[in-house]
């Protein structure tokens, strides 16, 4: 039990230092699609490197929860396995949008409604019951983003504010939707199988991102900048298995996310105690460093409505 106690927090305490990365990465190379591609190829390997050693897809029958499959080309394939790496590709998309496009005070913080989208989600696709502390979560969310609605002068800052908290949110439902799905079909002995098609659909969808028309430029980065976002790609794909697979085997989505969700606190306040240090840029503007407080006790907010929603 200390060991499902201790991986989600050290994920938690990781993640904001990992997303710094990621935003300097893509602040360097002046693109998210590489950070993109990275981590979704690597959130595939350790699945492909399990199926490999343990031979096929590590299933070797249907169990109860298992979803069922359809055959292409003689193969077995899970459509809501496909479905969860299509959730799971729109959230990572919306994430690291969120990440380059605001400060990761309010991305992250904002990205932990997800607990609570996993508890409605269970409500309404497995039929599982919330009681009264959903609700009450429900009602300190708003009020957490009322908290981290200050932002610098101008339309400018205005806008990007609001799309920073609109792609938060929308990254949030597509992990919750990969979370809910995970412990329904993928636990026990179904975990690698689902997993597998789950993280290689989305590594497919991922690599598609290379394709994309734009820019003849596209992944020509510097050293620096690569160097910046493979290491916290990598990094996020491990947090990423890491996550996946504690909830297959503990079957409780929520009860690790409300360890994962740690972050949330420690990312409003690692500009606050260590912006200068890391270059984050909320703390070296000074009209943004004024509101990191604010942001601060929306966090403790945010945190309070997920410690709701599990109880």
């Amino acid at each position: 039990m200390t060991l499902w106690l201790g991986l989600p927090l050290l994920c938690g305490l990781a993640f904001p230092v990992v997303a710094w990365l990621l935003k300097r990465g893509m602040e360097t190379s002046r693109d998210p699609w590489g950070a993109l591609m990275i981590s979704g190829v690597g959130a595939a390997i350790p699945f492909v490197l399990m199926s490999v050693v343990m031979g096929g897809d590590g299933h070797a029958g249907a169990s109860a929860s298992a979803p069922d499959g359809v055959r292409v080309f003689g193969v077995t394939v899970p459509p809501l396995a496909l479905a969860c790496g299509a959730f799971f590709f729109a959230g990572q998309m919306a994430s690291y949008l969120s990440l380059a496009k605001g400060d990761l005070s309010v991305a992250i913080p904002v990205q932990g409604v997800k607990i609570l989208l996993i508890s409605l989600f269970a409500l309404v696709f497995l039929g599982q019951p919330a009681g009264w502390t959903i609700w009450a979560a429900a009602v300190l969310v708003p009020a957490a983003l009322y908290f981290m609605r200050e932002h610098p002068p101008g339309a400018r800052e205005a806008r990007r504010h609001r799309v920073t908290i609109a792609l938060a949110l929308t990254a949030a439902a597509g992990f919750a939707a990969l979370d809910t799905g995970v412990q329904a079909w993928g636990g026990g002995e179904d975990f690698l199988r689902f997993g597998l098609w789950t993280f290689t659909f989305q590594a497919v969808l991922s690599l598609g991102l290379y394709f994309m028309p734009g820019r003849a430029a596209r992944f020509r980065y510097s050293g620096r900048a690569w160097g910046f976002l493979l290491a916290g790609s990598l990094s996020m794909a491990v947090i990423t298995f890491t996550i996946v697979w504690v909830i297959a085997q503990t079957g409780r989505a929520a009860w690790v996310n409300i360890l994962f969700n740690s972050r949330v606190l420690w990312s409003a306040a690692l500009p606050l105690v260590f912006g200068r240090l890391l270059a984050a840029p909320e703390a070296m503007n000074r009209a943004t460093r004024r509101l990191l407080p604010g942001r601060l006790f929306g966090a403790l907010l945010m945190l309070a409505s997920i410690v709701l929603a599990v109880l």
